[in-house]
C-alpha cells in the first residue's frame, strides 16, 4: 500500500509494509529455567509462585516459554494448589 504525503505531491511515497517489516516486536519476557522437570507439583508452591503475577494471575505461555503440554500442567497444578489452600486465588 501507498500513501501520498499530507502536501498532496505524488512524488513523495511512503511504502507503509516496509515500515512495519522494519519494527521489531518488543516484549518483556521472563526466562524460567525448569530443566530436569518430570511433572508440575500442586505442593510445590515455590516453584508454581514463579509462574504467577504479582496480581495473583497465571502468567501466558508466551511469557514463561513453556511448551503447549508444560503450561496445562502447571496451569492444572496452580488450580490445584488454590483449590486445596496451599496458594491464595488473589493476591495479598
Amino acid at each position: 500500500m501507498y500513501k501520498t504525503c499530507a502536501t498532496g505531491n505524488t512524488s513523495h511515497f511512503l511504502l507503509l509494509t516496509s515500515h512495519y517489516k522494519n519494527m521489531k516486536k518488543v516484549t518483556k519476557k521472563k526466562e524460567i529455567s525448569i530443566e530436569g522437570l518430570k511433572h508440575f507439583d500442586y505442593k510445590d508452591v515455590e516453584l508454581l509462585n514463579t509462574f504467577i503475577t504479582p496480581a495473583g494471575q497465571i502468567m501466558g505461555k508466551k511469557r514463561t516459554n513453556l511448551q503447549s503440554k508444560q503450561q496445562r500442567a502447571m496451569t492444572l497444578a496452580i488450580k490445584r494448589s488454590r483449590y486445596m489452600g496451599f496458594m491464595p486465588y488473589i493476591a495479598a
